[in-house]
């Protein structure tokens, strides 16, 4: 479901387990360090959508336009704890999200 860039603590996947299964963070599958491409397509083998504070991955969304999707966060430097709050505080959209045929990516902002 969910792929935790590695610019996101690996800390955040313990509290979305419960909404998010199978939520994981790069470094769980051996991707801590590695590129934006290989991170991609890991991804888009495994329909996981990647949660990313790294404009790139967006960048390379709107390029390719195939999977995988790209959950773009736009709050700054801020806490493990308030991206996950933010994740399971926007749980249905991000759902819709995912279960939608003609959008790539999504921006969320903390408020």
């Amino acid at each position: 479901m969910l792929l935790l860039d590695q610019n996101i603590s690996f800390r955040a996947v313990r509290p979305l387990r419960r909404s998010y299964q199978g939520c994981i963070h790069v470094s769980d599958v051996g991707l801590n360090g590695a590129s934006d491409t290989r991170i991609r397509a890991y991804a888009r083998v495994r329909g996981l959508a990647i949660v990313t504070f790294d404009q790139d991955h967006l960048d390379l969304a709107v390029i390719d336009r195939r999977p995988p999707k790209v959950i773009l966060l736009t709050m700054g430097n801020t806490s493990t704890m308030a991206v996950s709050h933010l994740l399971l505080d926007r749980c249905e959209q991000i759902k819709d999200f995912l279960r939608s045929e003609g959008l790539n990516d999504l921006v969320l902002e903390l408020p």
